[in-house]
């Protein structure tokens, strides 16, 4: 038997160089570290865009063999010279694949220029004595005015948090952790939880990673205080998770604030996505009481439900099922109480494929879950007893009343002499209406479209997106028996057509252009599609003799006084 060790290669080190640093902000912030690690309590850092200059009030290197020892080996163990950030001597090899250095240290100077020279460089000795460390950079290729942007707001981001003085190009680039204002303080760490989508996680004042606060728990800052390092991979881009008992403990205690705020949560507070993600995953713990008290559930519509809720639906009929966002038939469906249209975030969310995935996933977490069985509530008695016999279509094609839309423009002289004048006084709005959109979408020009009457079992109204709006006879005639009130909901309806600019007859989709769109009208307009509404209503009220002059400035007198424009 013979016994060999491994050994390396020097072509590793090429790697090394080439390979561990992404960005020059990260190879800045590996001198920076360098120099904390030399005990350094001020670092002045000079970046322009052709090269760097960073210098420091640290120990330096002061003898020969000590540079021997910690510059010109790749690898060695650091436990013997207490340094904080560094463990094989690697991370200053970053800096080199962005810049030749000269680095001036008590007597010496160290010259490295990996493009010109590879891995050969230069020990200058009996120099004047240069305090500290002083390491002057030539970049290989002049950086441009974007490149010089990003690396400055990088280096920024990277050390915001490092406890000594930090200056870039002459001011202070750091906030001190114990300067700034914290949700909790450990003898560990600092944290500040915030509505963010991810935690911010800085290893003794240096940025690590992002991390979901659908995983992580909450979203905010994570700050590890000195002397409490977490374990890091080489690159120091992220969390050895399974390794490092630092982070076991702080993840544990920023989880347990999540289920907090989830519990505790105001009605005013946003809710985020990142938010559901999170109690979404902690429903798979069959130890955790309160996971599926918070647990939501995002539907197709926009909308999120409570597992109570699904229970209810699927109690009344409900099937589940799934659509794409905004998809028109999947939200009828679900108005009408007979579908739960599930979004792919919410398959995501546990870990499935399909409708049929979930449904398996959540009752077997239900199932494993003790405190689910001694829920009681008004809703239900056992608590997924619906759920389990609720059916499911894994399209909403295949859903039960799934039709695609049916529709027929009636010609005027079929109309009644009742429906015509609706179908005028409806007219009256389509020019007003347009006005507003228009308004909203600023530059595109919204011409106003021919108001006709039509017939459908499966919607309001429908359009083709650019000549024609059908409001449909039966839901107009509703519109007219509720009076005034009605009309508000017609304008509307107008309203939601004329932002379709491509046709909804059939199965469509409303993206977040066109909620947007709508929400922004009906919020910065609504005023003026209010007084197209009241004018509409009056028009129609006189053709059909309802109402007096009186009675028609007494509307005036309303809308102005809840401050609606008035035109009579």
């Amino acid at each position: 038997m013979e016994k060999h060790e491994f050994n390396t290669d020097k072509a590793i080190i090429n790697h090394f160089i080439r390979s561990q640093a992404g960005t020059l902000g990260k190879g800045l912030l590996e001198l920076l570290m360098n120099s904390v690690d030399a005990g350094a309590t001020r670092i002045d850092v000079t970046l322009g865009q052709t090269g760097f200059r960073v210098v420091d009030n640290g120990e330096g290197m002061p003898t020969r063999d000590l540079i021997l020892e910690v510059f010109n080996r790749f690898g060695f163990d650091h436990a013997e010279h207490q340094r904080e950030f560094g463990r094989f001597g690697l991370g200053r090899a970053q800096i080199w694949n962005f810049a030749s250095t000269k680095l001036r240290t008590h007597a010496f100077m160290l010259d490295v220029d990996v493009r010109a020279r590879g891995l050969e460089w230069h020990l200058h000795s009996d120099l004047p004595h240069q305090p500290g460390t002083d390491t002057e950079g030539v970049f290989y290729e002049p950086l441009t005015a974007m490149e010089y942007s990003s690396a400055v707001r990088e280096f920024e981001r990277l050390c915001r948090y490092l406890d000594v003085t930090v200056t870039l190009n002459g001011d202070v680039s750091n906030r001190p952790p114990a300067t700034q204002k914290w949700t909790e303080e450990t003898d560990t760490y600092y944290l500040n939880v915030t509505d963010s989508n991810y935690l911010q996680v800085y290893n003794m004042g240096v940025f690590v990673c992002d991390i979901y606060a659908g995983d992580a728990g909450a979203g905010g800052t994570l700050v590890t205080k000195r002397g409490h390092a977490l374990t890091l991979n080489v690159a120091r881009n992220d969390i050895m998770r399974n390794a490092c008992t630092l982070w076991r403990t702080i993840n544990a205690r920023v989880r347990e604030i999540g289920k907090e705020r989830a519990g505790k949560r105001e009605p005013t507070q946003r809710v985020t996505d990142a938010d559901r993600d999170f109690m979404a995953s902690c429903t798979a713990d069959p130890d955790d009481a309160d996971a599926f008290a918070g647990a939501m559930f995002t539907l197709t519509t926009g909308r999120h439900i409570t597992l109570q809720r699904m229970q209810a639906m699927c109690g009344a009929g409900a099937v589940l099922t799934s659509a794409p966002r905004g998809h028109s038939i999947a939200e009828r469906l679900y108005r009408d109480g007979r579908a739960i249209p599930l979004s792919e975030a919410t398959l995501l969310r546990f870990g499935v494929r399909d409708v049929s995935g979930f449904k398996a996933e959540l009752l077997r977490r239900l199932r494993a879950n003790p405190a689910i069985q001694t829920l009681t509530t008004q809703c239900w008695r056992h608590p997924y007893s619906h759920i389990e016999r609720a059916e499911v279509f894994d399209t909403i094609e295949a859903c039960p009343g799934f039709r695609m839309l049916e529709a027929r423009i009636i010609p005027e002289a079929e109309l009644s002499k009742e429906d015509a004048a609706t179908l005028r006084a409806i007219r009256s709005m389509a020019y007003p209406l347009a006005k507003q959109v228009e308004a909203v979408l600023d530059s595109t020009f919204v011409a106003p479209r021919e108001i006709v009457m039509g017939q459908s079992a499966e919607a309001y109204a429908y359009t083709d997106g650019s000549t024609y709006i059908a409001v449909v006879d039966t839901f107009a005639k509703e519109c007219v028996r509720a009076g005034l009130g009605g009309f508000h909901r017609l304008a509307n309806v107008l309203v939601h057509e004329y932002v379709h600019n491509k046709a909804d007859v059939g199965s469509h989709a409303h993206d977040p252009e066109f909620f947007e769109t709508f929400h922004d009208v009906m919020a910065e307009r609504g005023a003026y599609v209010a007084e197209a509404a009241v004018e509409a209503f009056k028009q129609w009220s006189q053709s059909q003799k309802r109402l007096s002059k009186a009675r028609a400035r007494q509307l005036d007198t309303v809308a102005g006084a809840a401050g609606l424009p008035v035109t009579a």
